[in-house]
């Protein structure tokens, strides 16, 4: 019994020791297990970096052109909630250029990238997630970067190029060449720089295309008589010059398949600049209603297209809005104008309101012309769809001053005469006027101005030159500001200088010159007679240099 009891007593503890051997050969194998799939899963994780400096960057701000490298930590972290505003402030930079590289990657639909910037003066937002991202553009020198993600899965992150474009930067002279019959946009920078001379072709190619229309956009804005886009083009053999200078430049037409541009600017104010389209179309601008706001006193040409298209119906309003045009515009016609049984009708209402047209066809003459009594009208050209003509050309001319830009003489017999220059007088008036009293007796003149008399002060002048018949010596006397004094000239003869710059416009001048007869009024010499003219300031009795001689009671 004790024999059997010891061997029973062995063969528990023994299956004892084998369980126990058998738990810890199960457990090493559930813990290498374990220890396998942890290891897969941390290899197949991705690295996460330390995000805890890119979590408080506020962004970046540069004063240079240069690009700026922006990126998240790769990979990004979890839970993440960012805001970055990023500038560039160097005073040429108007457009920004995003660039992504390829290893972008966020996680879809869950974690975004935000781009937030002013687009049209609205704020607007480009969103990006997942990968493949396509560049971006963004108008301006700022945008606000906005970085959101989850509290789990993570990707490589982001990582792009911002390029800064140089608004200023002037592009070599050259030529773009468009085989093509479609609309064409042309734009210089917004806004544009100071000292900015930039010069370009433009060439459409393709078979046919003969005119061109240009039309611009209505933010279009030149600073006014200090910076200039200038359009030059070949037409009929001689070459056209089209300057414009002004706000909201008005459509016109080329009759070339090409053009020359040049932009110039000064070193002070900057506008919008340019923008227009380029319609290479037969008939473009002879449809449907088209304005044309006028802010200059410049010549303005309207045309049709040569041969005109049949079945048109085109309405083309004018307004001229410049401070210094008054109700008087004249209309004078090209030579070649002729739009045979098709109708081309003028109306406008006149300064008494009354409501006025004119009708016009066939051929016009190259002399005719007339004068529309408004600041505004609009023209109709209708055509039947036969017999399609030249067309049609004209020029309006609404300067005030037109007859004021011309040196010019003028010839008095023996009664008073009125000088004036026009009421306010125009910008840059550079001109001589010589007047002369044919008349034997007269042996002075009383100068008396009008007291509404103004200049420019310093800018603006008014000068009277003339040989002083007592002492010999040419006498000039000069008049700005509001200074203008009476006095009495020693001369039957004198030449009016008048030069006024780009600027602010007063009232101008206005004087009477009455011719002085009278002997206790007269200048003598040593020998008790009045000298005679200088030989040069006689009348000659022919040849071309005789002075117009006025009737008396001419108003002019």
């Amino acid at each position: 019994v004790r024999s059997i009891t010891i061997n029973y007593t062995f063969k528990q503890k023994l299956a004892s020791k084998r369980k126990q051997i058998f738990n810890f050969l199960i457990q090493m194998i559930k813990n290498l297990f374990l220890t396998v799939v942890c290891l897969g899963l941390l290899a197949a994780s991705p690295v996460r970096a330390d995000c805890t400096a890119w979590k408080s960057d506020p962004g970046k701000t540069s004063a240079t052109l240069d690009p700026m490298v922006i990126e998240s930590p790769h990979n990004y972290c979890d839970d993440v909630n960012l805001t970055q505003n990023y500038s560039f402030t160097h005073g040429s930079v108007n457009q920004l250029k995003i660039v992504f590289d390829p290893l972008t990657e966020i996680e879809n639909a869950f974690d975004f990238l935000k781009f937030v910037y002013t687009e049209n003066g609205k704020e607007t937002t480009k969103v990006y997630t997942n990968k493949g991202f396509a560049d971006l553009i963004i108008p301006g020198n700022s945008f606000k970067l906005i970085f959101t993600s989850d509290p789990w899965t993570v990707k490589y992150g982001y990582k792009f190029t911002v390029t800064p474009s140089d608004r200023c930067k002037e592009p070599a002279p050259g030529i773009t060449n468009f085989d093509t019959d479609a609309v064409q946009v042309i734009e210089g920078p917004h806004s544009y720089c100071s000292n900015m001379n930039v010069e370009h072709e433009y060439k459409f190619t393709k078979a046919g295309v003969s005119s061109l229309w240009i039309n611009f956009d209505a933010a279009s804005e030149i600073e006014i008589r200090y910076d200039f886009l200038t359009f030059k083009w070949t037409e009929a053999g001689k070459e056209v010059e089209r300057v414009f200078s002004t706000l909201s430049p008005y459509p016109f037409r080329i009759m070339s398949n090409s053009f020359k541009l040049k932009f110039t600017s000064d070193g002070s104010v900057e506008k919008y600049g340019y923008k227009f389209t380029v319609d290479p179309s037969p008939c473009a601008g002879m449809r449907g209603n088209i304005k044309y706001d006028v802010d200059t006193l410049d010549l303005v040409t309207s045309e049709s297209s040569h041969n005109y298209c049949p079945n048109l119906s085109a309405t083309h309003v004018y307004n001229f809005t410049h401070e210094l045009v008054k109700d008087r515009i004249i209309i004078k016609f090209d030579r070649h104008s002729n739009v045979g049984d098709d109708s081309l009708v003028f109306s406008w209402v006149d300064t008494a309101g009354a409501a006025k047209t004119k009708t016009l066809t066939g051929a016009y003459s190259w002399r005719w012309r007339f004068m529309i009594e408004a600041k505004t009208f609009q023209t109709t050209f209708n055509t039947n769809g036969s017999n399609e003509q030249w067309g049609y050309k004209f020029d309006v001319n609404a300067d005030p001053c037109w007859y004021y830009r011309k040196n010019d003489s003028w010839g008095h017999s023996t009664r008073a005469a009125d000088v004036e220059s026009p009421h306010p007088y125009c910008h840059d008036i550079d001109i001589k006027i010589y007047h002369m009293w044919a008349d034997s007796t007269i042996t002075a003149l009383d100068i008396k101005f009008d007291p509404r008399s103004e200049l420019e002060q310093n800018y603006d002048k008014m000068a009277l030159g003339y040989m002083d018949n007592v002492t010999g010596l040419a006498v000039r006397k000069e008049f700005t500001g509001t200074v203008f004094q009476d006095f009495v000239m020693n001369a039957k003869s004198f030449t009016v200088y008048f030069t006024s710059d780009r600027s602010v416009s007063k009232w101008g001048f206005k004087f009477t010159a009455t011719p002085i007869r009278s002997s206790s009024l007269m200048q003598h010499d040593d020998k008790g007679k009045v000298p005679r003219l200088p030989s040069f300031l006689k009348m000659k009795k022919s040849g071309k240099n005789h002075l117009r001689k006025l009737e008396e009671d001419d108003s002019e």
